[in-house]
């Protein structure tokens, strides 16, 4: 309980400050209508959650213990993060056509969902919130999965307020 004012504002300045998430829900929001952008805040939030759950379940450790599956997680994640820039560029050239009654491939909001999702698990202003944040506001000793699970879902909340808000 003591920690709770100190998770919420990280929560809330997490959730606040753009990133290629935000930048993300709100090119398929406006593109593609707001279903698709709904659909891209649900897949950020997922990845949310397993970012958080992750750093908790001792991901970190992990890390710092093997540093090249820390440097391929890096590696990785800067790979994904620059093909969904090269896609979304090069898909923004394509005109739509306002005849058909389908969206174009890749408008939907599954492909929105798809895209929001691969984009949060490469993004390291959410790894580095679960797994080198979070850590810190769990207990030493008692119910730490309890613990775990009712952060996450805190910023799991806060966060999605904040996206679908957006």
């Amino acid at each position: 309980i003591d920690v709770m004012p100190a998770f919420l504002l990280a929560c809330v300045i997490l959730a606040a400050l753009p990133g290629p998430a935000t930048a993300l829900f709100l090119h398929r929001s406006v593109r593609d209508g707001r279903a698709a952008g709904l659909a891209a805040v649900v897949g950020n939030e997922i990845g949310i959650f397993g970012w958080t759950i992750a750093g908790g379940a001792g991901l970190s450790m992990l890390l710092v213990a093997n540093r090249a599956l820390s440097l391929a997680l890096h590696v990785v994640g800067a790979v994904v993060l620059i093909w969904l820039g090269i896609s979304a560029w090069r898909h923004a050239k394509l005109p739509a056509d306002a005849d058909v009654a389908l969206p174009p491939r890749g408008r939907t909001p599954a492909s929105a969902f798809r895209a929001s999702l691969l984009s949060i698990a490469a993004n390291p202003k959410a790894a580095a919130f679960g797994i080198v944040v979070v850590p810190q506001f769990l207990p030493s000793s008692g119910p730490v999965l309890p613990t775990l699970l009712v952060l996450a879902v805190i910023q799991l909340v806060l966060d999605t307020t904040w996206c679908a808000g957006v």
